[in-house]
């Protein structure tokens, strides 16, 4: 199930603060063939400044980005 969430990470050199749906991954089973866990971004804020629409070709480095920083147990969610 996903949960929004929203994580702070660095990239090219400059902070973000990244919005999104977290799904975390579910492990395989015998009858089941699990899944990974994604990450969809909805906002990347730079102080009170959206800017989601200038970084089309950057967003997946972004959500694994956001993704290598949730799965790090940085946060406590």
């Amino acid at each position: 199930m996903a949960k929004t969430r929203t994580v702070t990470i660095k990239y090219l050199g400059i902070y973000m603060d990244v919005e999104g749906y977290y799904s975390p991954s579910e492990p395989r089973t015998y009858d089941y063939p699990g899944s990974p866990t994604e990450f969809e971004v909805e906002k990347v804020m730079i102080e009170s400044t959206n800017i989601i629409d200038l970084l089309d070709e950057h967003i997946e480095d972004i959500e694994r980005n956001a993704i290598e920083q949730i799965d790090s147990g940085y946060f406590d969610w």
